[in-house]
């Protein structure tokens, strides 16, 4: 629970252990089916006017009835706090959350590689740079690059783009290859979304049919020629993949990113550099749930 909240002691249903000193809230779930919604609900008091998260974080460690263990990462609920005279209340459910892939992923990382992403992150000891290529190495952690993974192998392609585009690693499932393609982008002049997004497209001439294309879009910048964008964007949307879109800061254009995504809610803000793991790992969550529903 933020410092700036205060939990309503004794407010959580079902009961949950409220250590005051570490500031958690834990519930214990005994064997469940996954088809079975679990709603946990809390109430918190604000301490301060403005926009907050309602958690610093939210994690639900699971072991499957087939013995595998994993871990659940929950979105962070944000919250408009205009006055301090009434309470508010923050139900929290996991209905929706999927434990397993039903289908593999290619998955296409598009990172922007301008020179803006060497500046500092805010509040943090890294360039933003930094912390994009480390927030998408720990999304690689999420994917299956093996044969041990249920639903099939993943593959993972990374495009960095800046005054150009260029594919940094084709599709692969070798996870030293992703790393060495992160560890290789450099920061150039220029921000051009568009022929990020037009190689993206490029790459995903080699997906699977068996799986699902996607592809996770991470920009700190705006372009003026947002025709183009959309235009690229639409390149990508007829091979079939879903896009995700990743605004980082405050120098981006939320409405045309929303646009860009397949549906606005793919959009995702990042405040600052340091979101970037969280809202990685918030879009694998998601993604899992699409290889469930898509055809």
């Amino acid at each position: 629970v933020p410092d700036n909240m205060r939990y309503v002691v004794g407010s959580a249903a079902p009961p949950a252990a409220w250590d005051p000193g570490a500031r958690t809230l834990t519930w214990t779930f005994g064997p469940t089916p996954a088809a079975e919604p679990l709603e946990m609900t809390y109430t918190l008091e604000p301490l301060e006017v403005g926009t907050w998260p309602t958690n610093v974080e939210a994690r639900g460690p699971y072991t499957d009835a087939l013995g595998f263990d994993g871990e659940l990462i929950f979105p962070i609920p944000i919250v408009e706090v205009y006055t301090l005279d009434q309470r508010v209340y923050l139900p929290f459910g996991v209905s929706n959350a999927c434990l397993r892939k039903a289908r593999p992923l290619d998955v296409v990382l598009v990172i922007d590689s301008s020179s803006s992403m060497d500046a500092p992150s805010i509040g943090g000891d890294r360039t933003k740079i930094q912390a994009a290529v480390a927030a998408a190495g720990a999304f690689l952690d999420l994917i299956d690059l093996s044969a041990d993974g249920a639903s099939g192998i993943d593959r993972a392609s990374i495009v960095a783009f800046n005054v150009g585009s260029r594919i940094v690693t084709p599709f692969t499932d070798d996870d030293g290859r992703l790393r060495i393609g992160l560890a290789s982008i450099e920061t150039q002049r220029g921000t051009r979304i568009d022929l990020g997004l037009r190689s993206a497209a490029e790459a995903l001439a080699e997906r699977r049919g068996t799986a699902l294309p996607v592809v996770v879009l991470m920009t700190d910048g705006i372009q003026p020629e947002a025709d183009n964008i959309l235009a690229a964007a639409e390149t990508v949307k007829v091979t079939g993949a879903l896009i995700y879109a990743i605004g980082l800061g405050a120098d981006v254009e939320p409405d045309l990113l929303r646009r860009v995504a397949t549906d606005p809610d793919r959009f995702y803000p990042s405040p600052t550099a340091d979101d970037l793991a969280r809202i990685y790992a918030e879009i694998f969550e998601r993604i899992a749930c699409d290889t469930a529903v898509t055809p």
